[in-house]
């Protein structure tokens, strides 16, 4: 999956993302499979806790270009 994600309202890391989450005020949210298992673990809690399917790309770099960013990216999320 290397398409180029919206930044309209994206925000990109694992502090935000979660925070997100447990506000709930995530709408999508992205995860790279090879990101670190104890981050996949609360990531997907997360969001099964607020009803969000995890859109998943296969590397953190793919993530990070489709985020637009020059580094890796773990998770991300769309946010209301």
């Amino acid at each position: 999956m290397e398409t180029e994600l919206d930044k309209n309202k994206l925000i990109v890391g694992v502090r935000q993302s979660m925070k997100a989450l447990i506000n709930r005020k995530a709408t999508e949210a992205y995860m790279a499979e090879d990101s670190d298992e104890f981050i996949q673990k609360d990531f997907i809690r997360e969001c099964a806790a607020g009803d969000i399917s995890v859109i998943r790309y296969a590397t953190m770099a793919e993530l990070g270009r489709a985020c637009g960013i020059e580094i890796g990216a773990a998770v991300a999320c769309r946010i209301k």
